[in-house]
C-alpha cells in the first residue's frame, strides 16, 4: 500500500521505525509518566510528519505474561491519568473516551461462573471503563 492509499491510524505498539526518525520526531514524550498513550501519541507525531502505518501479514506480537484482572485496571487508571497528558499536547483533536460516557458508578453485580458470557463481559467492561474513569477525573482534581 502506498502512502498516499496508507488508512491514517495512528499508533506505534509493536511497531518499527528507524532510529533516526525516532530521534527527529523526539523520541516518546516523558510528560507521560506511565506506559499509557505514549506510544499513540508518538504514532500522532509521526503521521503528522508524514509517516504512515502499513499492516504486515505474517508479523507476530507475543506478549508472554499473565497480567490479573485487578493489574489490567491498574493500567486502565493509569491510562486515564495519561489521556488527560495527550489531551493537553493535542488539544485541537478530537478525544472521545467512550469510558467518561457512563455511570459513575459500577452497578452490575459480581456475575455466577454459570452466568452467560454477556452478563460477564459487560460486568468487566463496566469495572474497566470505571478504572479509566477514576484515573481521567483523579487527575483533574489535582
Amino acid at each position: 500500500m502506498s502512502p498516499s492509499r496508507a488508512t491514517p491510524i495512528a499508533t506505534a505498539g509493536n511497531a518499527s521505525i528507524k532510529k533516526a526518525k525516532f530521534d527527529a520526531l523526539g523520541g516518546f514524550d516523558e510528560r507521560f509518566l506511565y506506559d499509557a498513550w505514549d506510544d499513540y501519541e508518538f504514532g500522532l507525531r509521526w503521521m503528522d510528519s508524514g509517516g504512515y502505518s502499513q499492516f504486515i501479514a505474517g508479523a507476530v506480537a507475543v506478549h508472554r505474561h499473565a497480567v490479573s484482572f485487578e493489574e489490567r485496571c491498574a493500567v486502565l487508571e493509569r491510562a486515564g491519568r495519561s489521556a488527560r497528558v495527550l489531551e493537553r499536547l493535542h488539544p485541537h483533536r478530537d478525544h472521545h473516551w467512550p469510558a467518561l460516557q457512563c455511570g459513575a458508578q459500577v452497578r452490575r453485580p459480581i456475575p455466577d461462573k454459570d452466568a452467560p458470557t454477556h452478563v460477564r463481559i459487560a460486568f468487566y467492561s463496566e469495572r474497566l471503563d470505571a478504572a479509566f474513569r477514576r484515573g481521567y477525573l483523579a487527575d483533574a482534581l489535582q
